[in-house]
C-alpha cells in the first residue's frame, strides 16, 4: 500500500487537500473493513454513497456519524436521498474541516425510478474555501440519456460555486454522454494525475475493474496525484486524489455553463 506520504508529487500549495470517494454498499459487507481503509487513505474529505441512516437492515446505524467518529473525522454531514426500512439512505460527506451551508438538490428521475440527489457544502480549508459536492447518479445500461440530464443539471447547480470538486458514483464509462458533458466543464482528477489501474468497480475474477467512480474539479483546483485503493470491503474500490485549493486572489467566476 502507499503511504500518504508518497501518494504523489505535492502541487504549490501551503497545505494539500486530499479528496476521496467510495461507494460503501451501506456497509453490507461489516464495518470492521470500512474504518481501517478509511484512516489509511488519510484524506481530508470523503464523498460516500450508498449510505444508510437508522435503517433495519443497518440495526439502526448512523452510518455516516459512526464512520466519521470511528474513522477520526471532526465533521460530517448526511444527504437522504429516500425513505427506506424503517429510516433513510443517500450520500455523506466526513471531513477533517469544517463544512458549511450544507445543500441538497434533487436530480431528474422519471416517476418509479429511484430518487437521485446532489449533496453539497463549503469546506474551509487552510488556502480557501472550496465547494465539495458527492452524488451518486441512476445505474443500469439503459439510461444512458438519464445520466446525461443528471449531468447537465449538476453542471447548472455547481455554476456559480468555483473552486469546487464533484465527487461520486456516476454509474457510466468515461465513453459516454455523462462524461463528456461533466468534462466539458471539469477536469477528470485520475485522467490528470492518475497513476496505475482506473478501475473502481470489479465485475468478477476473469473481467477488469470498469471505472464508473470520478473525482473531477473545476479548472483552476490543480490536480497532483490521484490513485485506486483497491479493496474488498466493498462493491467498489476507493477513489484518492490530492489537489491544490486556490487561495482566493487566484479564483474564477463559475463554470460558466453554456458558454466558454
Amino acid at each position: 500500500m502507499t503511504s500518504p506520504s508518497t501518494l504523489g508529487e505535492q502541487a504549490p500549495s501551503s497545505r494539500p487537500l486530499r479528496l476521496a470517494s467510495w461507494n460503501l454498499q451501506s456497509c453490507r459487507r461489516g464495518l470492521p473493513g470500512i474504518v481501517p481503509r478509511l484512516k489509511s487513505v488519510a484524506a481530508d474529505v470523503v464523498a460516500l454513497q450508498e449510505v444508510d441512516r437508522c435503517t433495519g437492515r443497518s440495526s439502526g446505524l448512523d452510518q455516516a456519524a459512526l464512520l466519521a467518529r470511528e474513522a477520526g473525522f471532526a465533521h460530517h454531514q448526511f444527504f437522504p436521498a429516500l425513505e427506506r426500512d424503517g429510516g433513510e439512505y443517500g450520500l455523506a460527506l466526513l471531513s477533517r474541516f469544517p463544512l458549511a451551508a450544507p445543500r441538497q438538490d434533487r436530480l431528474p428521475v422519471p416517476e418509479g425510478v429511484e430518487p437521485r440527489v446532489l449533496g453539497r457544502a463549503r469546506l474551509a480549508h487552510p488556502d480557501g474555501e472550496v465547494t465539495v459536492a458527492v452524488t451518486h447518479l441512476s445505474h443500469r445500461i439503459g439510461r444512458s440519456g438519464l445520466r446525461l440530464g443528471q449531468a447537465r443539471r449538476i453542471l447548472g447547480l455547481l455554476a456559480d460555486a468555483s473552486p469546487c470538486v464533484l465527487l461520486g458514483d456516476f454509474n457510466d464509462v468515461s465513453l459516454s454522454p455523462m462524461y463528456r458533458e461533466l468534462t466539458s466543464k471539469l477536469v477528470d482528477l485520475f485522467r490528470a494525475a492518475g497513476k496505475g489501474r482506473g478501475g473502481t468497480h470489479p465485475l468478477g475474477r476473469l473481467l477488469p475493474a470498469v471505472r464508473i467512480d470520478y473525482l473531477f474539479a473545476s479548472p483552476e483546483v490543480v490536480p497532483a496525484a490521484a490513485r485506486v485503493e483497491r479493496t474488498d470491503a466493498s462493491d467498489h474500490h476507493l477513489l484518492v486524489a490530492e489537489v491544490s485549493v486556490p487561495g482566493s486572489g487566484d479564483r474564477r467566476a463559475g463554470l460558466r455553463v453554456g458558454g466558454a
